[in-house]
């Protein structure tokens, strides 16, 4: 984005430019001409909200990015702008975020709020061509989000010292899922790197741990992580019932 694009005529121009009805700021980045997930989910979520208004999504970066778009929005005063960002840890490692006009994921971020047990049951009876699987789906989907919460959980514990326990830089954050769910000799493995750090030491990073476990898994879990937990589940139940590999 260049510095005009942030300018107050740039920003209230977009709907003009982009021949649509208002502005969707958001996180990301575009891939050339391809369209990322975020956008194609943040299109349909603001189109049914609008009563079929037309949106255009536009990917700033980083999170940081999206808020300077919603300052110079709020200071301008201009309309038909708006910015959305995930929630990630607020309430949780920092204060909340309450900023106009910034909408914020309920979870910790879209992927979380996508990806429900309604919504991983329908792709496993499409692609299975079975019917009744929400009982088992939701079972197998609950008992796997407390174990993750409580990963994650100490993961924000640990990144108050600078340190993490689930890297992003791998799909499945370095943890060894054995699906239906996690084997309680990785979680124990887990756990044993959080009790022999430095932050298992600091009350604060004990007080974020706790705090943590008394929220929802859709608010600590990271994003990517639950997406890929939630193809992975829908991977390896597929090619158990159908005996064939995985679309």
């Amino acid at each position: 984005m260049s510095v005009f694009s942030r300018s107050r005529h740039g920003i209230s121009n977009y709907p003009k430019f982009f021949g649509c009805d208002f502005t969707v700021f958001t996180e990301g980045k575009s891939v050339g001409t391809q369209i990322v997930d975020d956008i194609s989910y943040y299109e349909t979520v603001f189109r049914i909200a609008s009563n079929g208004r037309k949106p255009k999504i536009i990917c700033v970066g980083n999170k940081f990015s999206a808020l300077e778009y919603a300052k110079k929005i709020c200071t301008e005063n201009l309309k038909n702008s708006i910015v959305v960002v995930d929630k990630d840890l607020e309430g949780i490692i920092s204060s909340p975020l309450e900023i106009y006009p910034v909408i914020r994921t309920s979870g910790y971020s879209w992927e979380n709020e996508f990806w429900t047990n309604e919504t991983i049951t329908g792709v496993l009876e499409i692609i299975t061509n079975q019917k009744g699987l929400n009982d088992l789906v939701s079972k197998d989907i609950e008992y796997i989000k407390k174990q993750l919460r409580y990963i994650s959980s100490l993961d924000a514990g640990l990144q108050i010292t600078g340190s993490n326990l689930l890297p992003k830089d791998s799909k499945l954050c370095g943890v060894n899922v054995s699906f239906p769910k996690i084997t309680i000799k990785e979680i124990k493995r887990l756990s044993n790197k959080y009790k022999t750090s430095t932050a298992f030491q600091c009350d604060i990073a004990r007080e974020i741990v706790a705090n943590s476990l008394r929220k929802n898994p859709e608010e600590v879990i990271q994003g990517h992580f639950w997406s890929n937990v939630c193809l992975k589940y829908i991977c390896n139940y597929f090619k158990k019932s159908t005996k064939e590999t995985a679309p």
